[in-house]
């Protein structure tokens, strides 16, 4: 298995791991849910459901070249449970392959680019 695949399972398996040990869902969004939360929205009337009510209260569908995705109300992008190894791997190669520290920094980094409005590139 190359070295990447190999760091991508260990990623999720220890995300995984930790979304069990707090027993919140709501620390990630599964692809499905993710899936939910889209077609919820495009529904609008025509759905009666908690999850409308929810997703309606909480997120607004965007779209930048022709890819859908969710972001909060504030206007945060929200990413898909399968694009956070891509993601954080992606900002540790833009701290040069640095350590823990260098690359929090850099998601310290592009979580404020985000709030601001300002992250371009996913």
């Amino acid at each position: 298995m190359e070295a990447i695949g190999k760091h991508k399972l260990e990623f999720y398996k220890k995300l995984d791991a930790m979304i069990d040990e707090k027993q919140n869902v709501k620390l990630v969004i599964s692809d499905s849910l993710y899936d939910e939360i889209i077609q919820s929205i495009k529904a609008g009337r025509n759905q009666d459901s908690q999850l409308k009510y929810w997703a309606k209260d909480e997120f607004r569908l965007n779209s930048k070249e022709n890819i859908e995705y969710l972001e909060t109300i504030g206007g945060k992008m929200i990413p898909r449970y399968s694009q956070l190894f891509e993601i954080i791997n992606a900002l540790h190669q833009t701290a040069g392959h640095g350590d823990k520290e260098k690359t929090c920094k850099q998601v310290v980094t592009m979580a404020l680019s985000l709030m601001c409005g300002v992250f371009e590139g996913l």
